[in-house]
């Protein structure tokens, strides 16, 4: 996976320098933080299927590029990020027994639409956008505070892919024709069940312009 990520950035890369010659092409290369808000609720709870139902809101570290396409006011931008394990603690509402577990990795392929607030050197926007989100659990076996095993990370593949829609806003800022930074925020929610899960994404980088 890392390898074909490479070698879509490359591609990406490759095709800009190819295609752009009006300074209108965006890579953009970034990293950031990725909050997880609570999930789950006591309700969901059945014993021996569900006993750790609540995921507390935890912040793991997220990477990736996009590559965008500037029409004046608008931009069209291919995203493509990934959000790195976490930690959490989980606890069991019946008992009160607690584990500590790794979260998923997940990755989200999105396509959205820019609208620039200003043009130039200084660009504040706002987008939205959505796509897919792929979460990639690792089964696990785990032992609780009270020394129960508890198996974690069972997910069926067609369980693991969800739609998701994002909302949010940023600025872009070039010191040079070619070079500047950009920083953006965005709040997503993916679709899956039986909650949906929210998250606000905070990420900043480079920007390459063609």
């Amino acid at each position: 996976m890392k390898k074909s990520g490479i070698v879509i950035a490359l591609m990406l890369f490759c095709l800009a320098i190819v295609r752009a010659e009006d300074g209108n092409i965006r890579v953009f290369v970034f990293g950031g933080a990725n909050h997880h808000f609570t999930s789950g609720t006591v309700d969901d709870y059945f014993q021996g299927g569900n006993d750790f139902p609540v995921t507390p809101a935890h912040r793991p570290v997220l990477f990736g590029f996009s590559y965008t396409r500037l029409f004046r006011q608008v931009g069209i931008e291919m995203d493509w990020r990934y959000s790195l394990p976490g930690i959490v603690t989980m606890e069991d509402p019946s008992d009160g027994d607690t584990v500590e577990i790794d979260t998923a990795a997940h990755m989200a392929i999105s396509l959205n639409l820019l609208l620039r607030i200003l043009s130039g050197r200084f660009s504040p926007y706002l987008l939205f956008g959505g796509g897919v989100d792929i979460a990639f659990p690792k089964t696990a076996v785990y032992t609780s505070s009270y020394g129960y095993e508890i198996a974690m990370g069972e997910t069926e593949k067609k369980d693991r892919l969800d739609f998701e829609a994002h909302i949010g806003g940023g600025l872009e800022y070039l010191f040079t024709r070619s070079v500047g930074i950009r920083l953006d925020v965005r709040y997503s929610r993916v679709f899956d069940s039986p909650g949906n899960t929210q998250m606000l994404q905070a990420t900043g980088g480079l920007i390459l312009a063609f």
